[in-house]
């Protein structure tokens, strides 16, 4: 009989079944996050490209999925207004 999850880690095959499961459920828990999560995969100009580095130079370690997330919320912000976002 192996461990179960709530059981102490005994032996060193306990241990062992433990880093099994551990890994196992934290992929488990990602594909779970990523089917709820709508993902955008795309390259950028290099205008575009040097515009993030620049925006990621000011505000630190951010990463390109938050600093996009910001922009497209503002832009998103001015359509909820009523103001039609100057997206070209």
């Amino acid at each position: 009989m192996g461990w179960k999850p709530g059981q102490p880690l005994t032996t060193e095959a306990d241990m062992r079944e433990w880093e099994l499961w551990k890994r196992q459920s934290a992929r488990e828990r990602q594909r779970a996050r990523r089917r709820m999560l709508r993902r955008v995969d795309y390259e950028t100009s290099e205008a575009t490209k040097r515009f993030l580095e620049h925006l990621q130079r000011l505000h630190g370690p951010v990463g390109l999925s938050t600093l996009l997330d910001a922009i497209v919320a503002r832009w998103a912000a001015s359509w909820q207004a009523g103001r039609e976002p100057d997206l070209w």
